[in-house]
Formats: C-alpha cells, sequence, structure tokens
C-alpha cells in the first residue's frame, strides 16, 4: 500500500514537471514570435512605400447626431422610400389632399359607443384619438367604419385603412 502511494506521489511530481516544461516552452515560442518585426509598408508604383497610420476614431457626438436623426425602431430593410407625387395641376385642392396623406397616418380604430380613429401625426409625432366630426390638418373626419375611415377636405373624400 505504501509502495502504491509513493508511486502516485512520482507520477503526479512527473505530469507537473512535464506541465512546467511544456509551459516554458510555450513562453519562449510566445517570446520568439513576438521578437519579429512585421512589416505593414504598401508598395506604391514609384518604388516608395508608404507605411500607413490609423486614422483618429471620431468624438462621440457625431455618433449621436447620426442616432438622433433616424428611428431606432424601424430597421433599414423595412424602410420605404418615400416617393413624392407632384399632384396634376387641374386638380383643385390636390396639394391639400396630398399634404394631409403625407402628414397623418391612420394607426387603428375604436369601434365603441363613441367610434374613434386612432392617426399618428407624422410631423409633431403625435398619436390622436379623433371622433366623427373632429378636425385634423385641415381635414374633418366624417365617417368610420371597421376597416377604413374616411375624411374630407372641402369636396375631397380622403379613405385611410390601417
Amino acid at each position: 500500500m505504501l509502495m502504491l502511494r509513493v508511486l502516485n506521489y512520482a507520477l503526479l511530481a512527473g505530469v507537473c514537471a512535464a506541465l512546467f516544461y511544456a509551459a516554458q516552452q510555450y513562453r519562449g515560442a510566445l517570446a520568439e514570435s513576438h521578437a519579429e518585426a512585421i512589416d505593414v509598408s504598401v508598395p506604391v508604383r514609384s518604388g516608395q512605400s508608404i507605411n500607413p497610420t490609423l486614422k483618429s476614431v471620431p468624438p462621440l457626438a457625431s455618433y449621436l447626431t447620426d442616432l438622433t436623426r433616424r428611428d431606432l425602431f424601424e430597421a433599414p430593410w423595412e424602410k420605404q422610400n418615400e416617393v413624392v407625387e407632384t399632384p396634376p395641376d387641374d386638380f383643385p385642392g390636390a396639394k391639400s389632399v396630398m399634404e394631409f396623406t403625407q402628414s397623418v397616418r391612420l394607426v387603428g380604430i375604436i369601434q365603441d359607443e363613441n367610434p374613434k380613429a386612432v392617426v399618428e401625426d407624422l410631423i409633431n409625432r403625435e398619436t390622436l384619438f379623433v371622433s366623427l366630426g373632429d378636425e385634423i390638418k385641415g381635414a374633418t373626419l366624417s365617417e368610420i367604419f371597421g376597416e377604413k375611415v374616411i375624411f374630407r377636405i372641402g369636396d375631397e373624400v380622403i379613405e385611410m385603412y390601417p
């Protein structure tokens, strides 16, 4: 039994010595690899070489201005390309209808005793609850259905869907 215990200690000492030797060899290999200089110059046609330098990192304020310009909750691939159509000149009230549809979006419809249209004002970034007869951006809410609402600007009718 004593012999087995001594053999275990000897084996453990041998494993420790082997690990120590391997660590020394690894450390020596790392020191040799870091000692070599690496040439990062770029040859140019004239025969001279250019040593590239790192550009300075822009300040945090430049990133913050970019972040405040875009909607963080809209993925870039979901962003719809905004196509601004110019209304024909012979259509009376076309500019006011176009301005209304570009500045207001119907988000939802509330159907209860007093039905309301949930409208988002895209310019002021507000959500409004509009009842029948209320006016928003020059248009009056005239009818509310389950799937659409109808606004009127003068004689023009604008149907909006959520």
